[in-house]
């Protein structure tokens, strides 16, 4: 699913749930060494967008 960052960080994360800690279950966004920018894309407000890449990549 390719989201912007603002929509990415109201998901979940499955890794940090599966890892079942106190730490910040939501999305990081750009801030996670697993987020992928798509480049060159914008979201319908301009803004850039991406997407997990521990996930592969979306179709």
């Amino acid at each position: 699913m390719i989201v912007t960052e603002e929509e990415a960080e109201e998901k979940l994360c499955p890794f940090a749930v599966a890892a079942d800690t106190d730490y910040q279950k939501n999305c990081e966004a750009s801030v996670c060494m697993a987020w992928r920018e798509v480049n060159g894309a914008t979201g319908k407000d301009g803004k850039p967008v991406g997407y997990c890449g521990m996930a592969g990549v979306p179709n």
